[in-house]
């Protein structure tokens, strides 16, 4: 490359730098290559070398080559590679004529750059219409390329023997977390605790005769304990009245998180306390590890019944982290489960079992909503609502809400003043009519309101969560 040729530019524009110099940051730079091949002499099953600059922090780049080769070869690679990376370091920009353009990136040439004349190789190149080619080049080194490596096993490397802990995890019948989960009768959800890496679980139908696996997860996560009950509030709006001192259980390593309102509501911080789902949307760490949690989103998933059954003291589960599993094969069946970690020395016989009978919470209907009631001039009552559905939909509001269920059906209790049922009725759509004639069959005479209580049918568990109006 001759000198006059640099500084290269259109006709009547200021000349370039002649030449420009830009020098990646140390840190940036790899001073370690991961090197994996096929090992010539490991019966062509893959291996790793390293090639390293001493003395400095470690940067890693890891490099798969799909080739064959001795363990020799491919630590002269890894090193020529590495040494490459580090002439990479420095980039030189140069404006040069027209003329240049029968280079190629890869090509080297020579140029005098600091006083003496060195080679450089082309690593990009680019074009202006007007007659200038930029190229970018770095410093090259053809000695590389007649270097050569033996390579020298590392030494065995002491490993630290830590134990494994025990796993501790709950099996909680509760319904769907995710309106996208279905099919199954329950969640495993077990704590994250230093050391462990996960579980492999396995059930028992016979009292522990025999057991199969069912389920192998890495995922742990948060449970806790509660020890002052949960005042109600109402589910249709956030609840800043109350808040939630949860403590964890023992060995638990997992944290508590707050969140932003739009991850809230589309299922963030979803827990379960005692049988009702809630999520919150602040979590404050306390001094002796526990949390106080507020702005609480109530009842969430049909869990309105729960809202006032809350006792002093509560398992408190954060869901995230719950799998979904099928543990039992029918509802009402009880089965022994237990938990063996990962990398455990444990065997089945000296962890402790879990009985659970399943009871279908995952299947129940959500109660309907909008109960209303209309009275025409015989006295018939008409009673309308809408129905929810628990299982996944891509419901968008321009028509009625999918069913989430085998058939529609819907079970209407009269009852009277103090809860007693008069009359059952059963619709497959969500209207029914209580007729005057009926009313003075059940009363005596036509009433001036009627207490009901509405509930979805399941052909899997039969009646859901009831709604109970005055209409």
């Amino acid at each position: 490359m001759l000198d006059h040729d640099l500084a290269a530019r259109p006709y009547g524009e200021q000349a370039p730098p002649r030449i420009t110099r830009v020098v990646r940051s140390q840190t940036e730079t790899p001073s370690r290559l991961f090197l994996r091949f096929i090992d010539r002499d490991l019966g062509h099953a893959s291996n790793v070398v390293i090639a390293q600059i001493q003395g400095e922090e470690p940067k890693d780049v890891h490099v798969n080559v799909n080739m064959v080769m001795t363990r020799d070869q491919a630590k002269t690679l890894a090193d020529r590679l590495l040494y490459l990376e580090r002439l990479g370091r420095v980039k030189y920009t140069v404006f040069l004529p027209r003329p240049y353009l029968q280079y190629d990136p890869g090509d080297v040439l020579m140029l005098d750059i600091d006083g003496s004349a060195r080679t450089y190789i082309i690593t990009d190149m680019s074009y202006d219409p007007r007659g200038v080619v930029k190229m970018v080049l770095s410093e090259h080194d053809p000695e590389i390329f007649s270097y050569s490596a033996v390579y020298t096993p590392s030494p065995p490397r002491t490993v630290d023997v830590v134990a494994v802990p025990e796993t501790t995890f709950y099996v909680l019948d509760c319904p769907l977390v995710s309106a996208y989960h279905g099919g199954l009768d329950g969640y495993v959800l077990a704590v994250k605790k230093a050391g462990w890496s996960g579980a492999q679980y396995y059930r028992s139908f016979d009292e522990g005769a025999t057991y199969e696996a069912i389920l192998t997860s890495s995922a742990g996560g948060f449970a806790g304990t509660v020890y002052q009950p949960l005042e109600a509030a109402d589910p249709a709006v956030m609840d800043w009245a109350h808040t939630i001192r949860v403590y964890p259980v023992s060995g638990c390593t997992a944290t508590l998180e707050s969140t932003t309102s739009l991850a809230l509501f589309n299922g963030a911080n979803t827990a379960l306390l005692g049988g009702e789902m809630i999520r919150f949307l602040n979590a404050h760490l306390q001094p002796d590890g526990s949390y106080i949690l507020s702005g609480l989103q109530r009842g969430v998933r049909g869990t309105e019944h729960a809202i006032g059954t809350h006792g002093s003291t509560e398992a408190f589960y954060l869901l995230s982290k719950a799998v979904p599993a099928t543990v039992s094969t029918s509802l009402g069946r009880t089965v022994m489960v237990k938990a063996l970690s990962l990398r455990s020395t444990a065997t089945l016989g000296s962890v402790p079992a879990q009985y659970y009978t399943p009871t279908g919470n995952s299947l129940r209907p959500f109660s309907p909503v909008h109960l209303r009631g209309e009275r025409n001039a015989a006295g018939d009552i008409t009673i309308r609502w809408r129905r929810r559905s628990r299982k996944a939909l891509d419901w968008r509001g321009v028509s009625e809400i999918p069913l989430g269920e085998a058939e529609e059906r819907y079970r209407i209790h009269v009852l009277d003043a103090i809860g007693a049922i008069r009359r059952t009725i059963t619709v497959s759509s969500p209207e029914a009519i209580y007729t005057a004639a009926e009313q003075v069959a059940d009363f005596g005479s036509t009433q001036p309101s009627v207490r009901v209580a509405i509930y979805q049918v399941s052909a899997d568990v039969g009646i859901g969560h009831p709604a109970h109006a005055i209409l």
